[in-house]
């Protein structure tokens, strides 16, 4: 039940297989849509935002209950397969870096729209970080421990969280027609944002830790000590440790190196992408093991 699933959704995102007709969203916003408009004003965002999320993982639990052991647990396996996979990252993490590492190229006049900008790098790089993390490790991470349900919360979250934002910006909250409503669901987006920054904490250290083992383990355990200590955001601290564990020298660029800092981004985008892909083989070696063992 466990180590298929597990197996075939690491070749779904190593092998970059379209998962588009399965990972359908628009049944969670028609479902946050009613909680917010019935159960909103009475429960207030934090409620209401829990009641999005596990409501759905509760009837997911129910059905496997009631429906997992039928035709020799076949129809609990197809279930939780189907889940896994729905509950897999929405970005393909491989075409991103190649997409970004294009962009760096294309730093000549007639491209400079295009192209990504000294400033904007840090953040792209962040992005990549962790859209190699989320992609598909704390979805089996929280497969693992709550089953199927545990990877479909976890992915209702961080859509939930990721998308409300650019819906409502700071801009739009204060100059909105209905600010009430506008402020409500702002808050619903932060609360999110918290939860996901607590479901993330645990399978995130896990992942920076491999991540030193698969490169330069005394750089990165340096950032995962001193992590301990401090308050960033998940995407943060995955861009510093993958930084870190590829022994590259990310330093502010300056317009003294305008000339050829592309070239060096790229090329580290690259480093990022093979240690993040060498972490990705760890840690399904290290789950199946598991699976198998205890």
């Amino acid at each position: 039940m466990i180590f298929l699933p597990t197996l075939l959704s690491w070749l779904a995102i190593q092998y970059q297989f379209s998962l588009k007709e399965l990972q359908r969203d628009q049944w969670l916003w028609l479902w946050s849509n009613w909680v917010g408009q019935k159960l909103a004003p009475l429960l207030g965002p934090q409620a209401t935002i829990l009641m999005t999320l596990i409501f759905p993982a509760m009837f997911l639990a129910a059905i496997l209950a009631m429906l997992g052991g039928w035709f020799f647990g076949f129809i609990g396996w197809l279930i939780t397969l189907v889940v896994v996979l729905y509950s897999l990252g929405r970005d393909d993490y491989c075409a991103a870096c190649k997409e970004v590492v294009e962009s760096l190229h294309n730093h000549d006049l007639a491209l400079a729209d295009s192209a990504i900008k000294p400033d904007d790098y840090p953040q792209v790089r962040e992005r990549l970080a962790y859209c190699a993390y989320g992609s598909w490790f704390p979805v089996i991470f929280w497969f693992l421990i709550l089953g199927a349900p545990g990877a479909l919360f976890y992915r209702m979250l961080s859509i939930f969280a990721q998308r409300v934002a650019p819906i409502v910006s700071q801009n739009s909250v204060s100059e909105s027609s209905d600010e009430p409503e506008a402020c409500a669901q702002s808050l619903i987006q932060q609360d999110a944002n918290s939860l996901l920054g607590w479901f993330d904490w645990l399978p995130v250290r896990l992942w920076a830790l491999v991540c030193a083992l698969a490169g330069s383990f005394s750089s990165g355990f340096a950032i995962i000590r001193r992590s301990l200590l401090t308050i960033e955001t998940t995407a943060d601290f995955l861009d510093s440790v993958v930084v870190a564990s590829a022994e590259k020298n990310e330093s502010a660029q300056s317009s003294d190196y305008i000339d050829d800092w592309q070239t060096i981004a790229a090329d580290n985008i690259d480093s990022y992408r093979d240690l993040n892909t060498r972490v990705m083989t760890i840690l399904l070696v290290a789950v199946l093991l598991l699976v198998v063992f205890i």
